[in-house]
């Protein structure tokens, strides 16, 4: 199969091609996704491997992980019903689908779930509840790291930009209007954020990369993009006059 031979891996094209040969004798099983950092093409040499099963209406199986040839391995199942409900739950599964690779297809119902991911993708807005939650959390946040900064506590000033870089992450794709890809793929989708600057995409590296006062000047200059940002977004919604 022409999926199978793009992984670049030579182990994980083995297993998945192990794991293909199963699910094609499995009488129950009528569909199979290759899905994580193989499906996106960004493994490395001992990088798990995600494997989703879809399984004939009404069926279900728990949840499998297992080491295979020094690879981690997660096996998920479930019918079609279910896997909708995962796709449609939230971000998290909705990018599961979003990022995934088609390997088996009988009746075709698994191109209806990444269809259905892209179209959830596409249509997306952060709620506004949202928005306001980490506006208000990124706003207190600058005002920790910049008193830390001009008393000269730099490493009080990174500690607390390096423990809230996950909630600045967040803001980015908030204000992006982009819902918050799962932790594994932040790096894959950063580099397709349109509405993001070179210079920004770059500081973002520099918060997690960067000289310790690096890291504190990113933090701040990003949290102030963010916080702008979602304050004209929320203004746009509750229809207030935005930053000129």
């Amino acid at each position: 199969m022409d999926s199978i031979r793009l992984i670049k891996s030579e182990i994980h094209r083995n297993l998945v091609m192990e794991i293909y040969e199963e699910v094609i004798q499995d009488h129950e099983a009528i569909g199979l996704l290759l899905q994580g950092s193989v499906a996106r093409g960004e493994s490395y040499e001992t990088s798990d491997l995600d494997m989703y099963i879809l399984l004939k209406e009404g069926l279900s199986r728990p949840f499998r992980a297992e080491f295979r040839q020094g690879i981690y391995v997660e096996l998920k199942y479930s019918d079609l019903e279910v896997a909708t409900h995962k796709c449609e739950g939230g971000p998290m599964g909705m990018y599961n689908f979003l990022d995934s690779v088609i390997l088996l297809d009988h009746e075709e119902q698994l191109q209806q779930l990444i269809e259905r991911s892209k179209q959830l993708f596409s249509g997306y807005q952060t709620p506004v509840t949202e928005m306001k939650s980490i506006k208000y959390w990124l706003e207190s946040t600058l005002i920790k790291i910049k008193a830390a900064q001009m008393s000269g506590d730099d490493l009080k000033a990174a500690f607390v930009a390096g423990t809230t870089s996950w909630k600045i992450l967040e803001g980015v794709w908030a204000a992006s209007n982009k819902p918050m890809p799962p932790n594994g793929s932040v790096l894959f989708y950063l580099k397709d954020m349109e509405m993001l600057s070179d210079d920004l995409k770059n500081l973002i590296k520099s918060l997690f990369v960067g000289e310790v006062r690096e890291r504190i000047e990113s933090s701040i200059q990003i949290i102030e993009w963010v916080t702008l940002s979602l304050n004209d977004l929320i203004n746009m919604r509750e229809n207030k006059p935005v930053s000129p």
